[in-house]
């Protein structure tokens, strides 16, 4: 993945302009890790996400939070780690 697609990543979702994309702190929380975890996956362009200009914030979409968690074994139930 080349820094272009990191920055646009691109998502066929239908009604997708009007999604409210995650910041690291509600990523992290879901997934149950620390949000610099998730914000060194995103530089790593292991999970999508997009750095806001001017800031090291960074946003990921809804949609690639689940493939994440689902390619990668971690789960909603517990709140927390990976499933076994």
């Amino acid at each position: 993945m080349n820094a272009r697609d990191r920055l646009n990543p691109q998502f066929d979702v239908p009604g997708d302009m009007d999604v409210k994309w995650l910041t690291t702190g509600q990523v992290a929380q879901y997934l149950g890790c620390s949000a610099r975890m998730v914000s060194k996956w995103i530089d790593e362009g292991k999970l999508p996400g997009i750095r806001l200009p001017y800031s090291k914030d960074r946003r990921v979409h809804p949609a690639a939070l689940m493939q994440f968690a689902k390619d990668h074994g971690y789960f909603k139930a517990s709140g927390r780690g990976r499933a076994n």
